[in-house]
């Protein structure tokens, strides 16, 4: 979590000096910023540039009754736990303090409000914020800003079936798929941990490295088929359980093909992906730290022995896939920026 702090500072000491110039020449109608690239939104109400956020990860806005995203808390509202999830919340925003030491000079040069406990809710001076993940997975929530709209997963279909892949190693069988995404993926161990895990079950392992030339040295248990880029939502759509390190796009993708997922969380907001899977019975997870072959192999055969997980999965994906995620993102973006005027619920 510091290393991606210390990464977001950097990213906004350029927005900072960058994005003036760049939007003068360019003749910007407004600008869409994530909502973790903490910089941009007070350059944007320097210049006068109408902005919009939007929320590729998790939703990382502040409220005591909901774990912080980097934690695989269980939501539970009452007091205890609403204490509890304050105190996590405030440490985590100890740890980015490098952003804060980056952003805060510029913000009072400039006299804007000092950051605060819950800076990262309004992001003034955004117009709308968007968020890919849908209302049903996420906790039950009270204090969203007005103009936070869930819009649904942001997936391009057309994106499947784009790479090669040896479909005629597929034999029938039930087919897990695995990835890490295209982050976090240079743990050989875990690869070869699934591997191990998975060894042995009438399934067919499917393993995604994740990274271009990628490759595990030596054989694999279980003769998996390793790849280093797959066509994930193609394979996704043909799985049984997905494996994966509880990415949100990943995640998204899984349930709106009706697959429910084991998670290995690693870091960033994998952990309140995780927690989400596991409240709305759509797989389990197990932290990546305390993760074993006989572990994780009993909880695979676990979400793929009961009925539950299927059909809450398939659940999930009947009300997503009546969703158009990138068109309602993209119509609330060009209101805001058409009308320069907040886009209220």
């Amino acid at each position: 979590r510091r290393a991606s702090a210390r990464v977001i500072a950097l990213l906004a000491r350029g927005v900072r000096r960058e994005l003036p110039d760049i939007a003068a020449r360019e003749r910007f109608d407004g600008l869409v910023m994530d909502q973790i690239c903490v910089g941009a939104e007070g350059v944007c109400q320097v210049i006068g540039l109408p902005l919009a956020v939007g929320c590729a990860a998790l939703a990382f806005h502040i409220e005591s009754r909901v774990p912080p995203a980097t934690f695989a808390w269980r939501y539970r509202p009452a007091l205890p736990f609403r204490v509890r999830n304050t105190i996590g919340q405030f440490a985590f925003n100890l740890t980015g303090w490098s952003v804060a030491r980056e952003v805060a000079p510029y913000r009072f040069r400039h006299h804007l409000r000092p950051m605060g406990y819950h800076y990262i809710n309004e992001l003034r001076p955004s117009l709308v914020q968007v968020a890919q993940q849908p209302a049903c997975f996420d906790f039950p929530r009270r204090h969203l800003p007005d103009h936070f709209h869930y819009t649904g997963p942001w997936i391009d279909d057309g994106a499947a079936g784009q790479r090669n892949f040896p479909w005629d190693r597929l034999d029938g069988r039930p087919m897990i798929y695995a990835s890490l995404g295209t982050l976090q993926n240079r743990l050989e161990s875990v690869f070869r941990l699934v591997a191990e895990a998975c060894a042995g079950l009438d399934a067919k392992l499917v393993l995604a490295l994740g990274r271009e030339g990628a490759s595990l040295g030596g054989s694999l248990p279980g003769d998996p088929i390793v790849v280093d880029y797959a066509p994930q939502l193609e394979l996704v759509r043909r799985a049984t359980l997905a494996i994966s390190h509880g990415g949100l796009n990943t995640t998204l993708e899984c349930l709106r093909a009706g697959v429910p997922m084991v998670a290995l969380p690693i870091t960033n907001d994998q952990p309140g992906v995780a927690a989400r899977i596991r409240q709305k019975g759509v797989g389990e997870f197990i932290p990546i730290r305390q993760a074993t072959a006989p572990a994780l192999r009993q909880t695979v055969l676990r979400v793929l022995g009961m009925a539950e997980y299927r059909e809450r999965a398939r659940h999930f994906a009947a009300e997503l896939l009546r969703i158009d995620g990138p068109g309602t993102a993209a119509a609330l973006i060009e209101t805001a920026f058409a009308t320069r005027q907040r886009v209220r619920r």
